[in-house]
């Protein structure tokens, strides 16, 4: 069952009228918040900063967790009690803002986070550009109840660095929503919360079951060689599985590939896939199973075939690590 309301601001002597909206979704235990911002006036209006959601809290023993991390170490806990100041939380790789430092939050109201017991706000922005997260704590005096002043303060949305929108006339700008729960069962309570919303409402075909995969990553990293997929494809046929992926290691014409090179070469490297076309296909069609290969097309390295042709020292502003980020 769903839900939708709505409280505008502004009009009268201002041009600009923002648009608070909330969704709510009953069986899910969730609340989604954006802010719908249109000029109603005659002339373009530029917007620096705008949140899509803000919501404050009395202060008091209340923890945040978060997760954060980089290649091959994501997603790593950190709990740590909120205090005087703004806990802040910015992504502007633009392309990657899931790896590094996550848009979503818990908030144990009731001191240290506890897995299945406590009174917890988990707050998600949906978002998959640059984007901010800041929790102001203000205290007037320390050990003295004053309601009026003493409070937590988060707001989420996109990173107003560089984000400046000139909103016509007429138009109307869409905030990125931020999805809230609130639990009496800690951090997992929350979590599965989050977990029924979105099943039933953001992926596709969230209720059914997934393929089995086997990704060949894990198991020979670089090394692809023809005879170990083959191996690969038929244990996976014998265990039940469906789906299997050839990830990264199965490209590379004129450099091969390994950790400094020709990442960005897709070209099917004959020497580990002699027979690809033809002997992959059928052992493919033998085991009944469907093939992905992985091409991460959002960098490329610096000895791949792209930059063969280029002069000098290869030096660029997206440089990460040995590649280069494509300006997609």
């Amino acid at each position: 069952a769903l839900g939708t309301a709505s409280i505008s601001v502004g009009g009268d002597k201002s041009s600009i009228i923002v648009n608070n909206v909330f969704k709510t979704y009953y069986d899910e235990d969730i609340v989604e918040a954006w802010a719908e911002i249109t000029n109603g006036g005659r002339k373009s209006a530029t917007l620096t900063r705008y949140y899509s959601a803000q919501m404050p809290l009395h202060t008091g023993d209340v923890w945040i967790s978060t997760l954060s991390g980089s290649w091959t170490n994501e997603s790593n806990v950190f709990q740590e009690p909120l205090v005087r100041g703004t806990k802040l939380i910015k992504n502007m790789d633009g392309v990657r803002n899931s790896q590094t430092a996550h848009a979503e939050v818990m908030l144990s109201l009731d001191g240290k986070p506890r897995e299945e017991s406590g009174d917890v706000i988990g707050a998600a922005l949906c978002y998959t550009g640059n984007y901010q997260i800041d929790i102001t704590t203000s205290v007037a005096q320390m050990g003295v109840n004053t309601p009026l002043s003493d409070y937590h303060c988060y707001s989420a949305g996109i990173c107003p660095d560089n984000s400046a929108y000139p909103l016509l006339p007429k138009e109307v700008f869409t905030t990125p929503e931020v999805a809230l729960t609130y639990s009496t069962e800690g951090l997992g309570g929350a979590s599965r919360a989050f977990h029924r919303w979105a099943r039933a409402h953001k992926l596709a075909h969230g209720d059914r079951p997934r393929s089995i995969l086997l990704n060949s990553w894990e198991g020979v990293y670089f090394d692809i060689e023809e005879s170990n997929m083959n191996r690969m494809m038929a244990d996976l046929a014998a265990i039940g599985g469906e789906l299997f992926v050839m990830d990264d290691g199965w490209f590379g014409d004129k450099y091969q590939r390994d950790n400094s090179s020709a990442l960005g070469d897709w070209a099917v490297d004959k020497r580990k896939l002699p027979s690809f076309d033809k002997r992959l296909c059928e052992v493919l069609a033998c085991c009944g199973k469907f093939l992905a290969l992985i091409e991460q097309v959002c960098d490329f390295g610096i000895g791949a075939a792209p930059f063969s042709g280029r002069r000098g020292d290869n030096k660029t502003a997206g440089r990460f690590y040995l590649n280069d980020c494509l300006d997609l």
